[in-house]
């Protein structure tokens, strides 16, 4: 996980996980072939940051055309 960790440190670091999980979703959604690899998302966390970030990720979700059962606890 840490290897790929992207900490919630500041404004400038919120608006790159943005970006970047926008850009993942978009491509994601309009590839031939779907590999969940790419919308995977580990939030390493539970708390008040964590929970409104998992509800980020629910709220974006509806954008894009995700299979919901791919969503896990």
């Amino acid at each position: 996980m840490a290897e790929n960790a992207m900490p919630i440190a500041d404004i400038n670091a919120a608006e790159k996980i943005s970006a970047t999980l926008e850009d993942n979703f978009r491509k994601y959604a309009t590839s031939e072939e779907k590999d969940v690899k790419d919308i995977s998302v580990i939030v390493g966390g539970t708390g008040l940051a964590g929970m409104e970030f998992l509800g980020e990720l629910v709220h974006r979700k509806k954008n894009y055309v995700l299979n919901t059962e791919l969503m896990k606890n």
